[in-house]
């Protein structure tokens, strides 16, 4: 099983967990109050450190755009590392590709809807994928 596949999984374990109904699980995986603070790249680094991979160590999107033991891919695969634009041009949302249609991504990630959940979102917004 792939880096990426084994990510997904870990992630799933999470799935359909929101920042106020599951705070002190979400708190413990984070080391952050999720309910006070961005953590969708805190959520994608937890899920890494759990897995003894390095990430970025920043709670910036953004920051997987840098990520050294990652690589930068052009189509993705399920478990790859998706990073997309959103607001100033230092903010973002990171979160893990699952599957594509020709307008939109899907995606598990942390802080989708202040939960872990699958979401749609659309291609244009994408602003790098990684593989691990």
């Amino acid at each position: 099983m792939s880096v990426g596949l084994k990510l997904l999984a870990k992630a799933k374990t999470y799935l359909y967990m929101h920042e106020k109904t599951h705070n002190s699980v979400l708190k413990n995986l984070l080391n952050l109050n999720p309910a006070k603070i961005a953590w969708c790249a805190r959520f994608i680094n937890s899920l890494l450190e759990e897995m003894n991979i390095q990430g970025t160590n920043s709670n910036l999107a953004r920051s997987f755009l840098k990520m050294k033991n990652a690589k930068k891919v052009v189509s993705p695969k399920k478990g790859d590392i998706v990073i997309f634009k959103r607001g100033l041009p230092w903010q973002g949302h990171v979160s893990i590709f699952i599957r594509e249609t020709p307008t939109h991504v899907y995606c598990l990630g942390g802080n989708q809807a202040n939960s872990v959940c699958i979401k749609a979102y659309q291609k244009r917004k994408v602003i790098g994928y990684r593989r691990l």
